[in-house]
């Protein structure tokens, strides 16, 4: 039986097109949250709308808006598994693995060409702090 790639059965036309569909990294036991130096959550009474925290300040009830990635790390990780040590696929991209330079590249608007596009590594990252803040949720306490 042949096998099926859902992902030429599902249109991706809007801006879901520019999330990660996957991943793969040549490191043992790596997540992109082990990049992040500071997670930027949700604070309408700052001046910014946001404030800075570590990961073990996170509460599961914070908005998490972004992530500071720490790019020293990512230098001294490259020095060792090169430039594509994490490649993730766009959802739209037929399954070609972008490294986090060509996702930015591909993720930025032409009308503002000077402004950067999204950072794979952070999409990533927000993705994994809200399923590990997610599954240590306490559902029903007796």
């Amino acid at each position: 039986m042949a096998e099926i790639d859902w992902n030429e059965c599902l249109p991706f036309e809007g801006e879901e097109k520019d999330l990660p569909a996957g991943e793969q990294t040549k490191i043992p036991n790596f997540r992109a949250i082990d990049l992040v130096k500071r997670w930027e959550i949700l604070d309408i009474e700052s001046d910014e709308g946001y404030k800075l925290v570590k990961r073990e300040e996170l509460k599961s009830t914070d908005i998490i808006i972004g992530a500071q990635i720490n790019e020293k790390a990512v230098i001294a990780v490259m020095k060792t598994y090169g430039k594509r040590f994490f490649v993730a696929a766009r959802a739209n991209a037929k399954g070609r693995l972008l490294d986090r330079w060509e996702w930015e590249e591909l993720t930025r608007d032409p009308a503002q060409p000077d402004k950067p596009g999204q950072d794979v590594l952070e999409l990533q990252a927000l993705k994994q702090i809200r399923q590990l803040l997610k599954s240590s949720k306490t559902i029903f306490e007796i």
